[in-house]
C-alpha cells in the first residue's frame, strides 16, 4: 500500500498520492463508520431461520416435522440467502453486484420486509410452523 509516498515507475510518471489506487483508477468513496460491521451482524442476524421443518418417514409414510436449526446452519443460509438475492437482483441490470449487495444488506439489517432474504426467512418459519 502506499500511503503519502511519492510513486516512481520506469515511466517518467511521478505522482503523490494517499490512496492505495493509482490515479487512474477511481474507486468509490469509502467513509469508515463504527456502525459497518454492526450492519453486517444484523442482516446475518436477520435473515438465518430459527424453525425449519423436515422430512420424517413412519411406517412407509413421510410427514413434515417442524425442528429447530442449529446456530451455524442459520448463519450459513442467511448468508446464501443475501448473497444468491443480491446475485438475483443484479443480473442482467444496471445496478453492480456491490450496489445490490450493500442495499440487500441494509434492508435486512434493518428488517425490512422488502428484503428477499428476509421474506424467504419468514417464509421457511412459516412453513415450519405450519408442520408443529
Amino acid at each position: 500500500m502506499h500511503f503519502n509516498k511519492i510513486i516512481t515507475s520506469p515511466y517518467p510518471i511521478t505522482y503523490t498520492t494517499t490512496s492505495p489506487f493509482p490515479p487512474y483508477i477511481n474507486p468509490q468513496p469509502y467513509i469508515p463508520t463504527s456502525s459497518n460491521p454492526q450492519v453486517i451482524v444484523n442482516a446475518i442476524c436477520n435473515c438465518g431461520p430459527r424453525e425449519d421443518s423436515t422430512k420424517i418417514g413412519k411406517g412407509g409414510s413421510a410427514k413434515r416435522q417442524a425442528v429447530d436449526v442449529s446456530s451455524f446452519r442459520r448463519i450459513s443460509q442467511a448468508i446464501f440467502f443475501i448473497t444468491t438475492y443480491a446475485r438475483k437482483a443484479s443480473f442482467k441490470k444496471t445496478k453492480n453486484i456491490a450496489e445490490c449487495l450493500a442495499a440487500e444488506m441494509i434492508l435486512a439489517a434493518n428488517n425490512d420486509s422488502s428484503s428477499s432474504s428476509v421474506k424467504k426467512k419468514e417464509e421457511i418459519e412459516k412453513n415450519a410452523k405450519a408442520n408443529r
